[in-house]
């Protein structure tokens, strides 16, 4: 009876005792001595700080092309278990490490923007609607949209001037039109993403003219009016011709916002090369799509881009120099302009097209052989690969875009080799690192795996999910599969670079009425077993 009875006493005792710390004052002192924390704590006695949470760079799918849970940092940082704060792999940044910084602030030569605000602020350059809303990377993955005269991934090359190619002929400049009712209001027109001032609806050829030159990318530009003594809104359809004089080749559409012109204002633009407008006169005017070249030099030159000043040929007796964009002398900078006199021999090169192509008669432009490139094919060309930043090509779609060094490196044109951003690998850039950086991933205590082949590993209650990550190479959701990488750790190591020990785990000793887990085997007959196995286990009671 004694015994019994200082047994019952070391029970109660044990039961009623005080919770670890008293909860350090971070939490409630539960029933059998277990801390409920506060929001913000964590562990035994809540004496550690929780991390924000973000969308997990990279994690085990969860369902079929299911990934990128709320994970502590993103799965791209370490906790600070004292103060809260999260220590971000470098190149990740925001209180959770949920997303990408911008490679040197785009050296103050560009805006560093989230894939959805690049979408929006290119929303209309081009004929495509390619908004950005809904995907997992929609807020995470930053890039810089430089200024004009640079560019690069982080904008620190200079670009140099393009131009028409002397020597071919029978080309056109782009001419846009539009045609716009109104009774009165403003409205405006922007260019690859820059506007105007607003523009009042009565305004005269030479006011819109005047405005579009207000655009850093237009140098010139001639706008005529299909009824001369007309307005540029009118109820009677005054046709406006938009001619691009100094941008050539085929160019994204000048885009209207009508919204100033009030009830019932329209603007409709023509860019296409196809679409017509008829005016009151019942005059027909088509778009016109610009054929000249915008080559950089006008393939006449290579690009010096640490300072973007063209280096034009001067090989075999042909010499060209700056242009007007027409053939003759200028100050465009583009080597638009054959210096050595109106007739030419060959191709550039000391030796013709640098004998990495073959010259085409007529132009004597060179045919560069592949993995050569520039006007006297003497360049390497660099691979390329699915863009990391780009323009969408469609609603919720990108990443599609196949640039040099998939827009994030450096192409050296010596070698041909692209220079990574940190902790981005593989010979276009095209896989992002795992944690511990590209020279020793997962610190030696894990394996570098792409999403897709996490997914292979992830398992509900120890035994295999049996789910997949990007099967469907069609799937916009799911385009980072075979690109964005992170750590499977070795056992006993945790963390996003597989640097934390796990600490061993044990049952709480003040639980009781619990279970431990039975696994029962059954060995089948000789004449009942499989070849390929002898055993079955199957669990029986879960602890």
């Amino acid at each position: 009876m004694v015994l019994l009875l200082s047994v019952v006493v070391l029970v109660v005792a044990v039961g009623d005792s005080g919770c670890p710390n008293r909860c350090t004052g971070n939490g409630v002192c539960g029933s059998r001595g277990r801390c409920a924390c506060n929001e913000g704590y964590r562990g035994a006695d809540c004496s550690l700080r929780i991390c924000p949470y973000g969308l997990a760079w990279a994690d085990h799918a969860y369902g079929k092309d299911a990934a990128h849970m709320m994970a502590e940092c993103s799965s791209r940082g370490a906790c600070n278990t004292e103060t809260g704060t999260c220590t971000c792999m470098e190149g990740f940044t925001g209180p959770a490490c949920e997303r990408m910084t911008c490679s040197g602030n785009c050296n103050n030569a560009g805006k560093c923007l989230s894939m959805r605000n690049y979408a929006l602020a290119n929303y209309g350059m081009t004929l495509v609607n390619g908004t950005y809303t809904t995907v997992w990377d929609v807020d995470k993955i930053y890039g810089c949209m430089c200024d004009s005269a640079h560019e690069g991934y982080d904008c620190s090359l200079k670009s140099c001037p393009r131009g028409d190619d002397p020597l071919t002929t029978g080309q056109v400049n782009e001419i846009q039109l539009l045609k716009c009712a109104a009774i009165g209001g403003t409205f405006l027109l922007s260019y690859n993403g820059v506007s105007t001032k607003p523009i009042p609806y009565d305004a005269s050829a030479a006011t819109v003219q005047a405005a579009l030159l207000t655009i850093v990318q237009i140098t010139a530009v001639k706008v005529t009016f299909s009824i001369p003594t007309g307005i540029v809104c009118q109820p009677a359809t005054n046709v406006v011709q938009i001619e691009f004089l100094q941008q050539f080749g085929p160019l994204n559409p000048i885009v209207a916002d009508a919204s100033g012109l009030g009830r019932g204002g329209v603007i409709s633009i023509a860019a296409d090369g196809l679409t017509s407008f008829a005016d009151s006169a019942a005059k027909v005017f088509v778009s016109v799509k610009g054929t000249k070249e915008s080559d950089t030099c006008s393939n006449r030159g290579l690009c010096t881009v640490s300072d973007g000043t063209c280096t034009c040929f001067n090989t075999n007796g042909d010499a060209y120099d700056s242009s007007n964009g027409y053939g003759l002398v200028g100050t465009r900078g583009d080597c638009g302009y054959i210096k050595s006199g109106t007739s030419v021999a060959t191709c550039p090169g000391s030796t013709q097209c640098s004998g990495h192509g073959f010259c085409n008669s007529g132009t004597f432009r060179c045919s560069c052989s592949i993995g050569w490139t520039g006007g006297d094919c003497s360049q390497r060309v660099c691979p390329t690969g699915r863009s990391w930043f780009d323009i969408p090509s469609g609603p919720n779609t990108a990443h599609r875009t196949w640039s040099t060094c998939s827009n994030m490196g450096l192409c050296d044109t010596s070698s041909g080799k692209c220079s990574c951003r940190l902790n981005y690998f593989g010979e276009a850039c095209e896989f992002m690192g795992c944690g511990g950086g590209t020279s020793t991933p997962c610190n030696g205590h894990g394996r570098c795996m792409s999403m897709a082949e996490l997914a292979l590993w992830s398992n509900v209650n120890g035994d295999n999910a049996g789910v997949t990550y990007g099967t469907d190479p069609n799937n916009q959701f799911t385009w980072d599969a075979t690109r964005v990488y992170g750590c499977y750790c070795d056992s006993g190591y945790t963390g996003y670079d597989c640097t934390e020990k796990v600490c061993p785990k044990g049952d709480d000793p003040v639980t009781y009425d619990q279970n431990d887990e039975i696994q029962r085997r059954r060995l089948a007959s000789a004449s009942q077993r499989p070849i390929s196995s002898s055993l079955a286990l199957s669990h029986s009671i879960q602890p």
